[in-house]
């Protein structure tokens, strides 16, 4: 049933009916949870935080986003992580930090364990967002995230400053 909710919600998203889509997708989640399922249970926050944020809810969505990496953290679903990671990059756009989404988005699209999906919507928001910002700005964000270890980069999501 779980699964199931989760794929009327994934429908209902696509069709554009997000509030449909939150509300199988909180029983999906729910079902879930009495489970045990963990991962699942990360990807149906990953996968909520999308509608949330096609509402224009940004805090919300920012928050359903790093529930997901808290539990995929658990358990070790790093391309969930990965998903997620994508989302706040997102939020961090729509406030004007264009800097900080490409950074983030560079980390989501050089991680191994990305999927492709996720790894194509990655590149057509840092698209947009290289056309914002200066071949400088580009070149000194790149050499940053070089650096960047990614379990540091999580905890650092998890718990902001």
């Amino acid at each position: 049933m779980g699964t199931a909710y989760r794929g009327l919600a994934l429908v209902e998203q696509e069709q554009g009916r997000h509030d449909e889509a939150i509300e199988a997708f909180q029983k999906s989640r729910s079902i879930l949870n009495d489970l045990g399922a963990r991962w699942d249970e990360a990807r149906v926050f990953a996968d909520m935080g999308r509608s949330i944020f096609a509402l224009g809810n940004l805090a919300d969505a920012e928050n359903t986003w790093r529930t997901s990496i808290e539990i995929a953290s658990e358990v070790k679903g790093t391309s969930l992580i990965l998903e997620s990671i994508l989302g706040i990059a997102n939020v961090r756009a729509k406030h004007g930090n264009s800097e900080q989404a490409y950074g983030l988005l560079l980390i989501v699209s050089n991680h191994t364990a990305v999927l492709q999906e996720t790894r194509e919507r990655a590149a057509k928001l840092s698209a947009e967002l290289e056309r914002q910002l200066t071949m400088q700005e580009v070149n000194s964000i790149q050499a940053r995230i070089e650096e960047r270890d990614f379990d540091a980069l999580v905890a650092e999501i998890l718990n902001p400053v």
